[in-house]
């Protein structure tokens, strides 16, 4: 069994609230379902990329492999479970192959 999740009506007059961004759903989905292990949320984020791609019926033209689309938002971590839970910097968005968006975050480090 495939099980998906998603929002809807963004910001109307039932639910004046979210985002429509799916990382944020993962998260709000780990925190009221208390999915909180490793494998919960990697079950988590699956629910909201490959697994909502079946759903919706775009298995075919969906993931990172040679014929796919190449849309994607490339994140900034390499740990699996950081993805739902930091909420990493989106560093790069791409849409057909071009990077449609980039974020990049400075830090400077005030010594008195």
């Amino acid at each position: 069994m495939v099980t998906a999740c998603s929002s809807n009506n963004i910001r109307n007059a039932f639910t004046p609230y979210g985002s429509a961004d799916p990382l944020d759903t993962a998260l709000l989905l780990a925190q009221t379902g208390h999915l909180s292990g490793a494998d919960d949320l990697a079950r988590v984020l699956r629910m909201v990329t490959d697994d909502a791609a079946r759903v919706v019926g775009r298995a075919d033209e969906y993931g990172v492999r040679a014929g796919a689309r190449a849309d994607l938002v490339v994140l900034d971590t390499t740990v699996p479970e950081d993805i739902v839970l930091d909420r990493p910097e989106r560093a790069y968005v791409l849409k057909s192959g071009r990077v449609v968006a980039r974020s990049t975050r400075t830090r400077t480090l005030l010594v008195p």
